[in-house]
């Protein structure tokens, strides 16, 4: 079994978001791995990107909504880091626009329909997606999103929506990573 070195790696990439992908081998070139030891989101035709060997991301990791009223922060804890197969919890800080942590915010993860998703996360490549996660306020403007839930590696799309308690901001952004 080959062993597979991985980081996570955030890059905006025609407009999908954040961007976190692995691969396999021992060269910033290495090929992509087929057997069933791992995979490599490297040369996926969906990233329009080549990346080399990877590994876990420092936190945090900031992407403005999709309106630019609100920023989505991916911060610690993220369990695990990378995120990989089965379940993953995530901690997402949501941000008003003044840079302020944004309280009581109602979070959701809708089908992106537009796009052909189904199902949120949402695996593009292979048409499909997994169970939708939930979110819990931690009080203090960050929320955890349990149950990601990654029956396979490969790239993923996670969309969230968060909406002000007044509905005075509401504003939205895809994640797009790479579970190993």
């Amino acid at each position: 079994m080959s062993r597979i070195l991985t980081k996570l790696l955030w890059l905006p990439v025609a407009g999908a978001g954040f961007l976190a992908c692995s691969s396999s081998g021992s060269g910033p070139n290495a090929p992509a791995s087929s057997s069933g030891s791992g995979t490599s989101c490297a040369n996926d035709a969906l990233l329009n990107v080549k990346l080399g060997p990877l590994a876990p991301a420092t936190l945090p990791l900031t992407k403005a909504g999709d309106k630019g009223a609100l920023q989505f922060v991916l911060v610690d804890p993220m369990t695990p880091n990378p995120p990989s197969q089965d379940a993953n919890s995530w901690t997402l800080q949501v941000l008003d626009g003044t840079g302020k942590g944004l309280m009581d915010a109602t979070l959701s993860f809708p089908n992106d329909k537009a796009h052909g998703a189904d199902a949120n996360p949402w695996m593009p490549k292979m048409g499909h997606g997994s169970v939708t996660p939930m979110a819990t306020n931690n009080g203090d403007g960050t929320y955890t999103i349990k149950n990601l839930y990654f029956t396979m590696p490969g790239v993923w799309q996670l969309t969230v929506n968060a909406q002000s308690p007044s509905a005075s901001a509401t504003d939205s952004t895809m994640l797009s990573f790479c579970v190993p």
